[in-house]
């Protein structure tokens, strides 16, 4: 077995301090990941929902939408994924395109650029 490997943490389970090390920069990395937007997914902005839902508090948004509030705070970082967004619309009884005018477009360039 290698050491220093997240690896040697995860499978063979080593908790020798380079494996220990691996671990946690592989933790950091993957948390970092997660509040950064991914290529190729088409991101929403928050703001656009707030208007739409009539509120302004993660809360309230949370209970119109039935998206956990903890969602909608990563999601005013990075912005709402397509199906999060269209779920969001749905429950507020709006159509996308009534939410995001430019929903169909983007769709439209993303097919183009493909």
């Amino acid at each position: 077995m290698k050491h220093g490997t997240r690896t040697g943490y995860a499978y063979h389970r080593c908790r020798c301090d380079p494996c220990r090390k691996a671990k946690a920069e592989s933790d950091r990395q993957y948390r970092a990941r997660q509040h950064l937007q991914q290529p190729g997914v088409l991101y929403w902005p928050l703001e656009p929902l707030f208007q739409a839902a009539g509120t302004d508090t993660y809360i309230e948004l949370a209970v119109r939408t039935g998206i956990p509030a903890r969602t909608l705070h990563r999601a005013a970082v990075r912005g709402l994924t397509d199906p999060l967004a269209d779920r969001a619309a749905i429950r507020l009884g709006l159509h996308p395109t009534m939410i995001w005018p430019n929903w169909i477009d983007a769709y439209l360039n993303k097919e183009k650029a493909a």
